[in-house]
């Protein structure tokens, strides 16, 4: 919801520790989304080692179909 700006202000860095919280626990969607948030810089510090990791996590869990069509 905040990284959409749905039912609350848009807010990159609230929906990135919200994603983190999540893809740590091993949810794939949250690993892809915080990936992107690295990846684009939105909310965190823009990182491509640390968003291949976050898409990496992702992948292992069947992702890789969706991370192939984004890279």
């Amino acid at each position: 919801m905040y990284y959409i700006g749905q039912s609350v202000k848009q807010d990159y860095t609230e929906a990135a520790g919200l994603f983190r919280k999540a893809a740590v626990r091993g949810l794939a969607e949250a690993q892809l989304n915080l990936g992107m948030q690295y990846y684009t810089g939105q909310g965190v510090n823009q990182d491509y080692t640390e968003a291949a990791g976050w898409y990496r996590k992702a992948a292992e869990q069947g992702l890789a179909d969706v991370l192939h069509s984004i890279i």
